[in-house]
């Protein structure tokens, strides 16, 4: 995966939630654009508050963009 596919999913108007997945089979979902930092060779998903308003963090998780393998929105069905 690159930056720029991962930042045209941020970018998209009107923003839609997705997911990323990963080489191991894990999965990170994106609900709100401001809770994902695309860098030259990362990704940094936020974990919505559960108590602070969007887009309050949680905690984060750092992805190597070479481990992404999909994205795909929330809306569409998940690959296998």
């Amino acid at each position: 995966m690159d930056a720029a596919e991962v930042t045209r999913y941020r970018n998209a108007q009107p923003f839609r939630p997705f997911r990323l997945r990963t080489d191991d089979g894990a999965t990170h979902v994106v609900h709100h654009p401001r809770l994902v930092l695309v860098t030259s060779y990362d990704v940094i998903v936020g974990t919505p508050d559960p108590v602070l308003p969007p887009p309050a963090a949680a905690t984060g998780t750092l992805l190597a963009l070479e481990c992404i393998t999909a994205i795909e929105y929330l809306d569409e069905p998940a690959h296998a």
